[in-house]
C-alpha cells in the first residue's frame, strides 16, 4: 500500500482530523520536493489543488470533515498519473497556475503546517 492510500485508509479507520492534515501536508511537500526541477502545468495544478483543498479543511471551518482531506489525496494521486496517460489538453490553461513555483507551493505547506 503507498503512502496515499495509507492516508485515505486512515481516513476510513480514524480520522483524527489534526493529525492526518499534518501528514498530507508533510506528504505533498515531499512530492513537491521531489518534483522541483521537473513541475509541469499538470503537477503545479494538482499541487496547488491538493493544498488548497487541505486549506479549505484547516481553516475553511470544516475542520471536522474527511471530505476536503479525501480531496486533497486524490489530487496528490493525480499527480503520479503517468506522462503517457494525461489529457493535459483538456481545459486551457490558466497563467497564474503556470507562475507557480515549487517555492511558493512549499510555502504553502509550510503555511498548512507540514514540512517543506
Amino acid at each position: 500500500m503507498d503512502e496515499i492510500e495509507a492516508l485515505v485508509a486512515r481516513i476510513d479507520v480514524a480520522p483524527d482530523v489534526d493529525a492526518l492534515c499534518l501528514a498530507i501536508a508533510d506528504l505533498a511537500g515531499r512530492m513537491i520536493a521531489e518534483r522541483r526541477d521537473v513541475l509541469g502545468y499538470w503537477e503545479k495544478q494538482s499541487f496547488a489543488q491538493a493544498l488548497a483543498s487541505l486549506a479549505w479543511n484547516v481553516g475553511g471551518g470544516h475542520r471536522d470533515s474527511t471530505a476536503w482531506l479525501r480531496l486533497s489525496l486524490v489530487a496528490l494521486q493525480t499527480v503520479l498519473v503517468p506522462v503517457d496517460r494525461r489529457s493535459e489538453g483538456y481545459a486551457p490553461r490558466i497563467a497564474a497556475i503556470e507562475a507557480l513555483t515549487a517555492e511558493q507551493l512549499l510555502d504553502d505547506v509550510r503555511a498548512l503546517g507540514g514540512r517543506a
